[in-house]
């Protein structure tokens, strides 16, 4: 791959918060007397290859205030039950949306410590993108995949220093200037899972030995995928407050999710469909304590509104039904709602008990019917909007701050 240089838009305190610990909402950026745009600009301009890849990481470590945490979010549970026990303090207490073996390893031919009934109170000690490690109430502890707990009930035990269940956040924004594969171990491209197409915007949570780190998910499986910042042509911290923000351009909260390409029908409508929601969350913005009602303002789902026939998932069941895809771009707004504490969730439900497949298990958001509708309310003292797009198999959105 050629390099060529990373722009890097106003990187001010992007200094990752640890999950346990998130910034506070009235933390001010600090300010910095040089010009870190065309410092950054330029080192990157006059090196190449890796040295240019370190120097972006040295730009970025050093714009970072003084004493930030270094810390990052992530959902890299141990899987070895040794390092939990009957003491170790739980993250959340949930229920079981199903009964299920706890086993002693996140393996379904581990051995079983027990079996739990549906219902059955847990606490979770532990997690990543697929699994849990639980305790039961008389002591038991082992290891659950995701969808055996009732993740929509899940709730913190110290919910000031705990984020919402399953919530990361992603802490950059960026362009890709040239095709690049995603991996799923860095730097092997045997393990090639997806390209990335030049153009695409994407959201990312973590830089790792210049790799840029996101959450990749496809057939109800998901895992952590990589790919090199060297193939961004702009780069942008996300804002870890939402207040004093020093530009209009930098985002509150980002996500991404994909989506198929496949050369069918049933998926070039399911690929219109969620452009046009794209296009119609790109109009909206919320004012101070109004809402986002996802049927009504994104929907209908009709043909005179734009949206074509495509798959639908409803109770874990595909069939034809208009507006489907609809509910991929309600869901990955879910996982950019999630991420900002000021955005008050008053409706949201799963696709069922399997979630969607383009999701972690338990982050999905169903839209479509009377029942099924995502709605949130802001509680922020300000006006917010959306930036949305669809681009050669990945969706990518944004919330911003109109006020600046």
């Amino acid at each position: 791959m050629t390099s060529k240089p990373i722009r890097i838009v106003k990187t001010i305190n992007n200094s990752p918060p640890s999950p346990l610990h998130p910034p506070s909402q009235n933390a001010i950026l600090p300010s910095f007397p040089v010009d870190k745009e065309a410092l950054t600009t330029t080192l990157s301009t006059i090196l190449t290859g890796a040295r240019r890849v370190l120097c972006v990481a040295l730009v970025l470590l050093c714009l970072m205030p003084m004493g930030a945490e270094a810390a990052e979010p992530d959902m890299t549970m141990s899987r070895n039950l040794k390092d939990y026990n009957r003491s170790t303090p739980a993250l959340y207490t949930a229920r079981m949306a199903e009964m299920a073996a706890l086993r002693t390893a996140c393996d379904t031919n581990a051995s079983t410590v027990t079996t739990i009934d549906a219902g059955v109170a847990v606490e979770i000690l532990g997690m990543d993108l697929n699994g849990l490690c639980i305790r039961t109430k008389s002591g038991h502890v082992g290891f659950v995949k995701r969808r055996k707990v009732d993740g929509a009930r899940a709730e913190p035990l110290d919910p000031v220093n705990t984020p919402p269940y399953s919530v990361m956040k992603y802490r950059y924004i960026g362009v890709v200037g040239a095709d690049t594969p995603i991996t799923f171990a860095s730097g092997e491209p045997e393990t090639r899972a997806f390209t990335l197409k030049k153009g695409t915007r994407v959201s990312f949570i973590s830089i790792e030995n210049g790799m840029c780190k996101t959450v990749y998910a496809f057939s109800e499986y998901a895992q952590f995928g990589y790919f090199p910042i060297e193939a961004l042509s702009s780069l942008q911290p996300v804002s870890t407050t939402v207040d004093n923000i020093p530009a209009r351009d930098m985002p509150l909260a980002s996500y991404m999710s994909f989506y198929k390409l496949d050369d069918t029908p049933e998926n070039r409508g399911r690929m219109v469909n969620i452009q046009v929601a794209c296009d119609y969350m790109n109009a909206l913005t919320v004012t101070p304590g109004g809402k986002l009602d996802f049927n009504n303002q994104i929907g209908p789902y009709s043909r005179a509104r734009g949206y074509q026939s495509a798959p639908v998932l409803i109770n874990g069941v595909t069939q034809l039904g208009s507006g489907g895809g609809t509910c991929q771009v309600s869901s990955t707004l879910y996982n950019v709602v999630l991420q900002l504490p000021g955005l008050t969730v008053t409706m949201r439900r799963p696709h069922g008990p399997t979630g969607a497949p383009y999701l972690p298990h338990g982050l999905d958001a169903a839209v479509g019917t009377e029942n099924l509708n995502f709605v949130f309310r802001n509680d922020y003292n300000f006006t917010i909007r959306f930036e949305a797009e669809a681009h050669d198999g990945v969706l990518f959105i944004a919330i911003y701050r109109v006020d600046i």
